[in-house]
């Protein structure tokens, strides 16, 4: 019966490509990394609406995306919104980047808040302030119970990347439901791109294999297999 396991794996990873291998949180600096580990990623670029509609420059990001299971809202007293791009600061999607204003004693930002877990996340983070300035930004990563599964610091100061735009992202073997962006208290920090994926955990591919192994192991040996209605 093992013998059908190479087969599916087979046909499993040319559909969805190599699975990355999960450890319980690991960090991604790297867009191109990420991007290999999850190329069936979704990305919300912050130029469009769900519709294809463009958002206009100074759009309030609240709840707009719901329609794709995603929920972005203010959080902690922080102001997102879109911006047309700074000339020092280009998008690396045009027109629009997402800006928070400095919000209560702990960091201003955003919280996405996803329908489905997902498995991984990512995001582009810059700085608008002064190069000395160093942003105190952290992304928090929470599962099903409000549980905090893993909080990041990402560096925001302008000019430590070639690009002026710094890729962090982090996926987790337990589901995320929601994640939390905060600047620190007094910057300026803007946003790009936010990538997620509902992606199993390898383990759970396997077990999905396995089982469909038997049931195709079953039907073969059935000698009128029922069509399900």
């Amino acid at each position: 019966m093992l013998r059908f396991v190479p087969v599916l794996s087979a046909i499993v990873i040319a559909i969805l490509g190599p699975l990355p291998s999960f450890g319980a949180v690991a960090e991604y600096t790297e867009a191109e990394a990420f991007l290999g580990d999850y190329p069936l990623s979704s990305v919300i670029d912050f130029d469009v609406d769900p519709t294809g509609s463009p958002l206009a420059a100074g759009t309030a990001i609240d709840g707009q995306y719901q329609t794709l299971g995603v929920d972005l809202n203010p959080f902690n007293g922080g102001t997102p919104e879109t911006r047309s791009s700074f000339p020092s600061l280009p998008s690396p999607s045009m027109p629009n980047q997402v800006r928070t204003m400095p919000g209560l004693e702990g960091g201003g930002g955003f919280e996405v808040v996803f329908e489905q877990p997902v498995y991984a996340v990512g995001l582009l983070f810059g700085d608008i302030q002064n190069p000395e300035f160093l942003g105190e930004t952290t992304m928090t990563i929470l599962g099903q119970a409000g549980n905090e599964i893993h909080t990041s610091f990402v560096s925001t100061a302008v000019g430590d990347s070639p690009s002026q735009w710094k890729f962090f992202g982090l996926r987790s073997s337990e589901g995320i439901c929601s994640m939390q962006i905060a600047a620190g208290s007094g910057d300026f920090v803007t946003y790009d791109d936010l990538h997620f994926c509902v992606v199993p955990e390898p383990a759970s591919l396997s077990l999905l294999a396995i089982g469909l192994c038997f049931v195709t192991r079953r039907c073969n040996r059935a000698p009128s297999p029922r069509r399900t209605p």
